[in-house]
């Protein structure tokens, strides 16, 4: 959604510009937001996408596509407050789901996927339980 009204800003300001509405159109900064917002949310659409398979086994992928979020939302010095705010909910939110996941079969699915055998997705004091 935030790619298309990118991909369509110009159309889409040009199209309300010239009807009657009460719609606050977005400004510049906004725009450089969602921007931003669209760069951060890559790495949820590609792990959508790898998770939503239908023709191959997904449940290897799920603890190392966690861990691959959790690295890529980690607060860096060079973001703004708002990619901060976004970053922290982010990461909390993916915490109160992974605690509702089954970890001890997740942690044993990708231990038998030989693309994950080092476990790097598991902190190295429980990879010798797995």
């Amino acid at each position: 959604m935030v790619s298309r009204i990118l991909r369509n800003k110009d159309p889409l300001m040009a199209t309300l510009a010239h009807q009657n509405h009460k719609l606050t159109l977005l400004t510049s900064a906004e725009f450089d937001k969602l921007a931003r917002l669209e760069k951060l949310l890559e790495p949820c659409r590609y792990v959508m996408e790898l998770l939503g398979g239908e023709k191959y086994v997904s449940c290897s992928v799920v603890l190392p596509a966690l861990c691959h979020l959790a690295l890529k939302m980690a607060v860096t010095e060079d973001d703004p407050a708002y990619v901060v705010r976004f970053k922290d909910a982010f990461k909390e939110d993916l915490t109160k789901r992974k605690e509702n996941t089954n970890i001890a079969w997740l942690k044993i699915a990708s231990a038998l996927d030989p693309r994950f055998k080092n476990l790097k997705c598991i902190p190295k004091a429980e990879r010798a339980e797995v």
